[in-house]
This record gives C-alpha cells, sequence and structure tokens, in this order.
C-alpha cells in the first residue's frame, strides 16, 4: 500500500483581500486531492487584533476568514515551523493553531520546547514527520526558538534528530526545514553538508523552504533533497513604517514555486510528478509549465567545487544588487494618511 504526499513552498494570505476573493481558483481542483503538506507563515488573527507585533522586524498576519482560502485546496498538514509563526507571540500561535483545529486541519512544528510538538505520526502508513528552523532564517537576533514559555519551532540539532527517531526505525522518516537565506537561488554549502548528514542519520526525504525563490533538488544516497520550494502563495507585503505605509512588490520568481508529489511505500519513496505554480499579478495561482530543473545545474557533487561555485553566485549577486535583486521596497504611498 502507498500513499501519495505533495509538499508546498510558503504560504501566506497577508493582504490578499487587495488582489483577490479566490487565490486558488484556477488550481483547488488540481490540488484537492493530493493531500498536500503546506508551510504556512503567517498567523491568523482577528480583524479587530491591534497589538503590535513583539518582533522588529517584517512580521506576517492574515484575518482569520483567510482560513476560507486554505479549506478549499485540502490541505493534509500544515507545518508551522518557521520564522513567523511567533511574530505575534504566543497569542498569534495559538490562536493559528485554533483556527486551524475549528477546521479539522491538521498541523504540527510549533509549541514550547518540552514537548515533541515537531514530530507528526502516520501509524497506518508507517510514515513520521520531523520539523525543524536554523538560526540562518532568521538573522534579525529575535525570538525565534520554541522555550518553556514561548511557542516557536525547534532548532535544528542532529542529536535531538537521533534521538526523535529512535522510535520510528521502520518508518519512513520525513524532515522539514526552514532554512537559509532569502533570494537566493542556490542553498548554503553548510546546507548542503547538514542535508547529507541528515541522510546519514536515516532520513529518507527533506523537504526545505524559506528562501521565497526556488532552490534546486537533488538525491543524495537514492534519498530526495529539495532545498526550497519557492513561494506557493506570497502577495506583496504591506509595511508600516514611520507612521507611513509602502508595499513590498514581489517579482516574479517570487511568485513561482514547485510542488513535489511522491509516493511512499515500504519499498521507497519515488518521485511521481512535480508540478510548476505561478502566481498572475492577482496573485491567483496557476500551473505552469515552465519551471525547469536549471537551479539543479549547479550542484556540483564536490563540496569544495560548490563552495567555489556558491562564493562566486553570492559576489555576483551582491556586485549587481540594484538590478537583480528580487524583493526591493518601493518607496510609495499607498495611502495618504498617517497610520495611527
Amino acid at each position: 500500500m502507498s500513499t501519495k504526499l505533495a509538499f508546498t513552498g510558503d504560504l501566506s494570505f497577508h493582504n490578499i483581500e487587495k488582489y483577490t476573493n479566490d487565490p486558488f481558483k484556477n488550481v483547488a481542483h488540481n490540488l484537492f486531492n493530493l493531500n498536500c503538506v503546506v508551510n504556512l507563515e503567517s498567523v491568523f488573527l482577528p480583524k479587530s487584533y491591534t497589538q503590535d507585533p513583539i518582533k522588529k522586524k517584517i512580521c506576517l498576519r492574515q484575518d482569520d476568514s483567510a482560513i476560507n482560502h486554505l479549506i478549499k485546496i485540502n490541505p493534509f498538514l500544515i507545518n508551522l515551523s518557521n520564522n513567523h509563526i511567533n511574530d505575534y507571540g504566543n497569542f498569534g500561535a495559538k490562536y493559528t493553531q485554533q483556527i486551524l483545529e475549528s477546521e479539522k486541519i491538521s498541523y504540527f512544528g510549533a509549541g514550547f520546547n518540552n514537548e515533541n510538538h515537531n514530530v507528526f505520526v502516520l501509524k497506518d502508513q508507517n510514515v513520521v514527520f520531523l520539523s525543524y528552523a536554523t538560526r540562518s532564517c532568521d538573522s534579525t537576533k529575535s525570538k525565534l526558538f520554541d522555550e518553556k514559555n514561548f511557542i516557536g519551532p525547534k532548532e535544528l540539532n542532529l542529536d535531538l534528530l537521533k534521538k526523535q527517531i529512535e522510535d520510528y526505525t521502520d518508518y519512513t522518516k520525513i524532515v522539514l526545514l526552514h532554512w537559509g537565506l532569502e533570494q537566493k537561488h542556490y542553498p548554503l554549502p553548510e546546507q548542503r553538508k547538514i542535508a547529507r548528514k541528515l541522510v546519514d542519520c536515516g532520513v529518507d526525504l527533506i523537504i526545505g523552504n524559506h528562501s521565497h525563490v526556488i532552490q534546486g533538488y537533488e538525491m543524495y544516497k537514492n534519498k530526495w533533497i529539495f532545498y526550497s520550494l519557492g513561494n506557493f502563495l506570497f502577495p506583496n507585503l504591506k509595511l508600516h513604517i514611520k507612521q507611513k505605509i509602502y508595499y513590498l512588490p514581489q517579482s516574479k520568481k517570487n511568485r513561482m514555486s514547485i510542488i513535489p508529489i511522491f509516493n511512499i511505500s515500504k519499498t521507497g519513496i519515488v518521485l511521481d510528478n512535480l508540478i510548476s505554480i505561478k502566481a498572475n499579478k492577482k496573485f491567483e495561482l496557476e500551473v505552469d509549465n515552465s519551471v525547469n530543473g536549471i537551479y539543479n545545474r549547479y550542484l556540483f557533487s564536490n563540496e569544495y567545487i560548490y563552495s567555489i561555485f556558491y562564493a562566486l553566485y553570492s559576489f555576483y549577486v551582491k556586485m549587481t544588487y540594484y538590478s537583480v535583486m528580487p524583493i526591493r521596497i518601493v518607496k510609495k504611498r499607498l495611502y495618504s494618511e498617517e497610520v495611527s
């Protein structure tokens, strides 16, 4: 007996009402029966909630009514292990979990540090999911990981992973990671080293996110590693800066993602299909077959060669920052009035 699972990139409904009332209308029929594991990057909050976020960085929120969009794709599992789940502290994290529970949507990946909140088990299918984040996904030094009285994701730690998978030796082990750098099409050399160590520890499949653009994917010891799936749905950001409202537009590359679909059985994991998705100007998703494996081309198996390539790539991006940076703050006020 096999299990079909699909994985999406970063999802947020922030500011979606400005663009469309149905972002999934063109793809819901494609996704509804795929058993999608969704990386939810933005907390649900009541529309009337006026408290400021607890972090001094870009923070994400969406009205609780946006759950009506999510249910249209019938998600199988929501992953909350990311750097935005606690932007609004414990209240935002708990409220998000309550909204998901109200629609009987399974979730995991955020909780207190005395809980195994990052482990989700499918006993009938002998599949276990484990989710972690790394410090690289938030360079602002904001509070990120779970604590005794603070809800957050688990920090990736090999010793912790080994301990958590001890009881699942006969299970297919899938690890979801929120890691790396934003807007980079290639993973850090350190990420590739980490991924290989995870496979050496017994992990069968690695799915990464956070970069907001598509990164490459490869096989190591016959195990798939997807470094980042891109933005599944991520509307333009609306920012409050010095009593004015600005927006952060998403480039074409920030509107693209891939959805790998796997058949999982006792004999192994087979990549059954790879769907590419793009968001149009109204942030309505469409199936798009133009995405190819270009970013796999430079995932050299030799770590030293890849490190040299990545250094050259990073230098190129830095030197051409103003012409190639996919996201920049556009100094245009959306509203004439000041924000109180």
